[in-house]
């Protein structure tokens, strides 16, 4: 049995660092410094993770130190609601744990969904082309570059990552990629809802168009984490209720259901443009209907695909 190596994280940092060092001018060195410094803590973590795997508590402290740089020098800061029911500001002590909860369990995310070949680093492109395009329209060359740097160290890493796979992305790439876009999403709320309401790149709801930008990897995790708790089981406890896991159960190939979940983000994302003008209270319960739709169609898929099977092996059976 051939062992493929699991820290594709490694040339999707170096790939991304040095396509930074190269095109970022030199004068936004230091703004991007706190960046740099937050994304090597999650890297070590990630590898050394990779490796050996690392105790809960250390592992959790090594997302949390990135977290506190990124709020503390980079104000990468939750610090209202955003116009979501109201404008009311947070306390400090609120929005640092507010903050850092939602970079923990976001960069979380992300590793959970990369349990099929070629689907991190797909959902992460998609994303990342998103804000990057949206912060290069605005001329934020910081955001823009890092995350047009990333796309390429990502794409090339897919070239070795779809089925049949040489190589895995692992903690090493997962976290690092959950934490970047974390950041970016938080990046990306403050920076829209300080934009002129007539500005041409302004979308009017900050929280539900980064919803639908980040929406497989937020509703995986908020999915898996409901049907746990359900059954009564940790909500960390891996198991194979993922999205990209039913489809698979539906008789999908693993690179058939990375293109089925690549198309639904990329379908919210569109949704989120053409709604640009809807405030939260209108897009937000317009995305959670669609995402009834099409969970409830495909739990009727599933239902079905599970009867034709237990009725073939019945056939089977009689006929033996």
């Amino acid at each position: 049995m051939i062992h493929k190596p699991s820290m594709g994280g490694i040339p999707i940092f170096l790939g991304g660092i040095f396509a930074m060092v190269i095109w970022l001018p030199a004068e936004l060195y230091t703004e991007v410094r706190f960046l740099f410094m937050a994304l090597s803590l999650i890297f070590i973590t990630g590898l050394r993770d990779d490796l050996e795997p690392l105790p809960a508590t250390i592992k959790l402290a090594g997302q949390i130190i990135p977290a506190c740089i990124m709020i503390y020098w980079g104000h990468v800061e939750l610090i209202s609601l955003y116009g979501f029911g109201s404008d009311m500001l947070f306390p400090g002590i609120v929005s640092w744990l507010l903050t850092l909860f939602t970079i923990v369990v976001v960069t979380n995310s992300f590793n959970l969904i990369d349990g099929l070949d070629g689907l991190a680093g797909s959902i992460s492109s998609i994303i990342l082309l998103s804000f990057g395009t949206w912060f290069f329209l605005l001329d934020e060359q910081v955001y823009s570059f890092t995350a047009f740097s990333c796309i390429g160290a990502v794409m090339a890493f897919l070239l070795f990552n779809w089925q049949p796979s040489r190589i895995f992305m692992g903690d090493t790439g997962a976290l690092l990629l959950g934490f970047l876009l974390t950041c970016m999403a938080i990046v990306f709320i403050n920076m829209n809802y300080n934009l002129p309401l007539d500005h041409p790149y302004r979308f009017m709801s900050s929280v539900s168009t980064c919803f639908a930008i980040m929406i497989i990897p937020l509703l995986d995790t908020i999915r898996v984490f409901i049907i746990r708790v359900s059954q009564r089981k940790s909500p960390f406890q891996a198991d194979k209720n993922h999205l990209h896991h039913e489809l698979i159960r539906l008789g999908m190939s693993h690179s058939s259901a990375v293109i089925i979940l690549a198309a639904v983000n990329i379908s919210f994302i569109i949704l989120a443009v053409l709604g640009r003008n809807l405030s939260d209270i209108v897009l937000f319960p317009a995305l959670l209907l669609l995402v009834t739709i099409y969970l409830v169609s495909l739990k009727l898929l599933s239902l079905r695909t599970s009867r034709r099977l237990a009725l073939k092996a019945k056939a089977q059976k009689a006929a033996v």
